[in-house]
C-alpha cells in the first residue's frame, strides 16, 4: 500500500517540476516584459503550482483509473508497459505544446488556445508557412530537450512499481476512494466552492508574469472543452436587458450623410492590405520612408486617423471589413460556415444592387475557410493561388503581391460596370518573403517587416499607375484599409493596447469630391464601420449590417471596439481601456481618462451582446 500511495506521490511531483521546466522557457522569453521585476517574474512558479497540480490531474485521470482498478483486483505489475508509453507520448505532447504556445505568444501576445489549434488544423500548410519565420532550429533545440529531459527524469522519478502486499477489500475500497477524492481536489484547484480558473494564477499588474504563471497545457484543455460545452453567452456581465439598453443607445443618430463621391455609382476596389499597421504610415505618427507611395496617396484621398481593426488576425479582420460584425474574445465566426452564412455581407448588397462582384487572394483560400465564405457571399469570380501558373507561385503563401496586382488589371480590362473587385494581400505576412532585394538590409524581423511593407506599397504604386490608364479608373473609389495591427516593427505594442489595433482607412480617386481630397476624418472607427459608410454614399440600405455605423453621418457616436485573446478595449471621446475577462480587471486605461469605470461597462455590455447574437445564429 506504500508503494502505491508513493507511487502516486512521485508521479504529482515529477509533473510539478517538468511543468516548472517548461514555464522556465516561457519566463525567460518575456524577459524584456519583467519591467526590472526579477522577483515578481520567478514569483509565477508559486502562483502557477496549483495549475500545475490540476494539469497533473487532469493528466493522470486515465493512468490513475487502470491503477486503481489493477490494485483493487491485484494485478498492478501488469500495468508498467502501458504507463511508460503513455508517460513519454505525454511528455511529447506537453513539450510540443510548449514550443508552439512561445512562439504563438511572441507573434499574437496571447496563450495557445482552441482557436489557435483549429487554424492550425484546418489549414497545416498556411500554419507551417507562418512559422517558418520563427525560430525554428531554436524550437526544435528546446522540444528535444523538454522531451529528453522529461523521459529521463521521467525514468528515474517513477521507477517501476513493485509486487506489493494488498490489505482487505474493503480497506482497499475506502484507499481508492480517498485517492480519488484528491485527484478531483486536485483536478478543481482546491475545496473552496470555486473550480480553478486562469484568473486564478493571476498576481500582477503585468500581463506577461500573469502570463508565465498560467499552465499552458491546463489552459489549453481547459479552452478546448470550453468551446465545445459554450451553448450559453461566455460573457454575460451583465442583466441582458441593460446590456441591450446600452448597446442600442450607442447606434441612435439622426439620419444625415455628407456625400463625399462625385456620383453612387463608382466602381469599388477594396484593397485589404496585410498588417499594415499605423506604424508603418508616417501620417499616422509611424515611421518614416517605409510607406511612401501610401502617403502620396494620402494627400489625394480621405483619410480616417483613429480606425481600429477588430482583432489581431486576418480570419477576423476580413470577416469585420465584409460583413461589420465585431470580433468574438475567443472564437471566429469564419471558420463556423452554420454562422458566418447567416451573416450580412458588402459583396451580397452590392451585387443584388447591379455591381459585378470579384475577390482576388495570392494565398490558399481554403484557409480560416476563406472559399466557403466568399462563395457564400456573392463574389461572382474568386481568384486564389490555383488560378495562377506554377511559375507564378514563387513565395511560400504562394504568389506575390505584384502577381495578384497585375492579374486584377487584366481581368478589369473586360469587366462589366459598376464592379466591386476586393483584393487582399499577403506579402507582408510572415515569413516575410521578398522577390527582390530588401529596401531595408538585415536578417532581423523589423527590418524583414520593413522591407515587406514597402515591397506592397510599391505594388500599390505600380497598381495605380497602370489602372490610371484604364476607362474605369476615373469611376472607380479605391479602399485602402488595413486586416490588422502588428506588433513590428516597433515591437512596442502589447496585444491589449489600443496602438496595437490602430490602422489606416483611405478613400482614393478621382471620384472623390475635389473638397475631400487631402482631408481627414479623426472620429474614432472600427473595421465593422466600412459596410454602412461605404453603402450610405451608394443610397444603399445598410439597415442589416446592425453592427455598423456611418462615418459619414455627423451624428454617429464615435466608439470602436477590439478583442485581444479572451479580453477587449474600448475606445471612445473619453478615452480607453483594456479589460481581462480571464483576470476580471482593467489592465490599461488611457492617460487621463476619467470615465474608465463607465466605458468598462460599456465594453462590457457591447461584447456581451454581440456574443449573445452570435449564439442566436
Amino acid at each position: 500500500m506504500k508503494s502505491l500511495l508513493w507511487g502516486i506521490l512521485r508521479f504529482a511531483l515529477f509533473w510539478l517540476f517538468f511543468f516548472a521546466l517548461c514555464r522556465v522557457f516561457f519566463v525567460f522569453s518575456v524577459m524584456a516584459k519583467w519591467k526590472g521585476d526579477a522577483a515578481s517574474a520567478f514569483y509565477s512558479f508559486v502562483a502557477g503550482m496549483p495549475m500545475d497540480l490540476s494539469a497533473a490531474a487532469y493528466i493522470g485521470a486515465i493512468p490513475l483509473l487502470i491503477l486503481l482498478i489493477a490494485f483493487m483486483i491485484g494485478k498492478i505489475p501488469a500495468w508498467q508497459k502501458f504507463f511508460k508509453v503513455y508517460m513519454i507520448i505525454s511528455i511529447c505532447i506537453i513539450s510540443l505544446l510548449t514550443v508552439i504556445d512561445l512562439n504563438l505568444y511572441r507573434e499574437w501576445g496571447s496563450k495557445v488556445d482552441y482557436r489557435a489549434f483549429s487554424l492550425m488544423m484546418a489549414s497545416p500548410d498556411a500554419a507551417l508557412t507562418s512559422s517558418l519565420s520563427s525560430p525554428i532550429f531554436l524550437s526544435l533545440v528546446i522540444m528535444t530537450f523538454l522531451i529528453f529531459t522529461g523521459i529521463v527524469i521521467s525514468k528515474r522519478f517513477i521507477p517501476a512499481m513493485k509486487e506489493i502486499r494488498y490489505p482487505s477489500f474493503v480497506i482497499r475500497l475506502f484507499l481508492v476512494a480517498g485517492i480519488v477524492g484528491l485527484f478531483i481536489v486536485a483536478g478543481r484547484g482546491g475545496v473552496s466552492t470555486s473550480p480553478l480558473t486562469v484568473s486564478s494564477a493571476y498576481y500582477s499588474n503585468n500581463q506577461a508574469l500573469n502570463h508565465s504563471a498560467i499552465n499552458t497545457s491546463w489552459n489549453f484543455i481547459r479552452d478546448v472543452i470550453d468551446q465545445k460545452e459554450a451553448e450559453s453567452n461566455a460573457f454575460q456581465h451583465m442583466d441582458a436587458k441593460k446590456a441591450s439598453v446600452i448597446c442600442d443607445s450607442l447606434f441612435l443618430a439622426k439620419d444625415s450623410v455628407i456625400p463625399v463621391l462625385k456620383n453612387n455609382r463608382p466602381n469599388i476596389v477594396l484593397i485589404i492590405l496585410e498588417s499594415f499597421t499605423a506604424d508603418l504610415i508616417e501620417d499616422l505618427d509611424g515611421e518614416k520612408g517605409i510607406t511612401p507611395f501610401f502617403s502620396t496617396l494620402i494627400d489625394q484621398g480621405l483619410l480616417f486617423t483613429n480606425l481600429h481593426s477588430t482583432g489581431f488576425r486576418t480570419d477576423i479582420g476580413f470577416t469585420s471589413i465584409m460583413t461589420g460584425y465585431p470580433s468574438l474574445a475567443t472564437k471566429s465566426i469564419i471558420n463556423i460556415p452554420i454562422k458566418s452564412q447567416k451573416l450580412p455581407a458588402l459583396s451580397s448588397s452590392l451585387y443584388k444592387n447591379g455591381y459585378q462582384t470579384s475577390f482576388y487572394y495570392g494565398g490558399e483560400t481554403d484557409f480560416f475557410n476563406l472559399r466557403s465564405f466568399v462563395l457564400q457571399k456573392d463574389f461572382q469570380r474568386l481568384v486564389d493561388v490555383r488560378d495562377f501558373q506554377k511559375t507564378e507561385t514563387t513565395s511560400k503563401w504562394g504568389v506575390f503581391d505584384h502577381v495578384v496586382f497585375n492579374r486584377v488589371l487584366l481581368d478589369l480590362k473586360k469587366e462589366q460596370q459598376p464592379f466591386f473587385s476586393t483584393i487582399l494581400t499577403l506579402s507582408n505576412h510572415e515569413p516575410f518573403e521578398l522577390p527582390d532585394a530588401p529596401k531595408f538590409p538585415g536578417k532581423d524581423r523589423p527590418n524583414q517587416f520593413r522591407s515587406t511593407a514597402y515591397y506592397t506599397d510599391q505594388c500599390l504604386k505600380n497598381f495605380f499607375e497602370a489602372a490610371a490608364k484604364e476607362s474605369w479608373y476615373n469611376n472607380t473609389l479605391f479602399v485602402l484599409v488595413a486586416d490588422h495591427g502588428h506588433r513590428l516593427p516597433k515591437e512596442e505594442n502589447e496585444a491589449w493596447e489600443p496602438r496595437r489595433s490602430h490602422i489606416p482607412l483611405l478613400f482614393a480617386g478621382n471620384v472623390l469630391k475635389d473638397e475631400f481630397k487631402g482631408k481627414t476624418m479623426n472620429q474614432i472607427a472600427a473595421q465593422v464601420d466600412i459596410p454602412a459608410s461605404l453603402l450610405s454614399q451608394l443610397g444603399i440600405s445598410s439597415d442589416e449590417f446592425a453592427w455598423s455605423k456611418d462615418l459619414f453621418n455627423p451624428y454617429s457616436k464615435h466608439f470602436a471596439f477590439y478583442s485581444f485573446d479572451n479580453g477587449f478595449v474600448w475606445m471612445d471621446d473619453s478615452g480607453s481601456v483594456s479589460y481581462d475577462n480571464n483576470g476580471m480587471k482593467i489592465i490599461y486605461q488611457s492617460e487621463g481618462n476619467n470615465a474608465a469605470q463607465q466605458m468598462e461597462t460599456t465594453g462590457k455590455a457591447f461584447q456581451q451582446q454581440v456574443y449573445s447574437r452570435f449564439l442566436s445564429y
